[in-house]
């Protein structure tokens, strides 16, 4: 099941922006995903908003609380989940490379 916090909070970036529309990049899934992976539990979403900067989005996701926001400049898109500890990290990889991660911060 996907989680209902994960759409309210989704619901909330399309609210902030004007109900613009939101492509899913990625969201449940399985195949090589980690059995620990929050997409794997409908708990995580990657999407882009139409139109808006993803360095919008991704500022208006970091002030959501218990929530872990990825930014993938590279790959175009901003990554969400919910969890208990805020978490934010940024990626550098482009799509299908390994990770490149500049680092991750927790409140």
């Amino acid at each position: 099941a996907i989680s209902p916090r994960i759409i309210e909070l989704i619901t909330r970036v399309s609210n902030e922006f004007g109900g613009r529309t939101i492509k899913v990049v990625s969201g449940y899934r399985l195949g090589k995903t980690s059995k620990t992976s929050r997409h794997r539990h409908g708990k995580a979403m990657d999407f882009i908003v139409v139109n808006v900067p993803n360095k919008a989005v991704r500022d208006f996701v970091k002030t959501f609380n218990r929530v872990g926001v990825g930014y993938y400049p590279n790959s175009h898109f901003v990554h969400l989940d919910v969890r208990k500890q805020w978490t934010y990290w940024i990626d550098y990889a482009g799509p299908g490379q390994a990770p490149r991660y500049a680092g991750f911060w927790t409140r």
